[in-house]
């Protein structure tokens, strides 16, 4: 994370091993790593909306992927997670194009939009 300033340089670890998941939150002011317990992906980090699901592109290996709009500055892909699988119906994600980067995240809930990553 690069802001703001009292989360800066917070940093996660998302791996998957053997079939399981297993994150690791790295946390700059105490110089601490500290596991996420599996079963609260969607409690909020450092008490901020975003959450382990959010950040972990692994939540989302059963989801279907569609190409929204292409043009040459930017692209927009919709993830559409299985049922079940997130609390998301709709995540739509902005790239700029052409060095492909992510630029803004939008996550839906039913039809209603829950929150913007920028």
């Amino acid at each position: 994370m690069t802001a703001p300033a009292d989360v800066k340089d917070t940093a996660l670890l998302a791996e998957m091993q053997d079939g399981l998941d297993q994150e690791w939150l790295y946390l700059p002011s105490t110089k601490q790593v500290r596991r996420i317990a599996s079963g609260k992906k969607s409690s909020g980090i450092l008490g901020s909306e975003l959450s382990v699901e959010d950040l972990d592109p692994a939540a989302f290996k059963d989801a279907s992927l569609t190409l929204v709009k292409q043009t040459a500055e930017a692209a927009v892909i919709a993830v559409k997670p299985k049922k079940g699988t997130s609390e998301y119906s709709k995540i739509l994600t902005t790239f700029s194009m052409p060095d492909g980067l992510p630029r803004k995240t939008e996550y839906f809930k039913g039809n209603d939009l829950e929150k913007t990553v920028e």
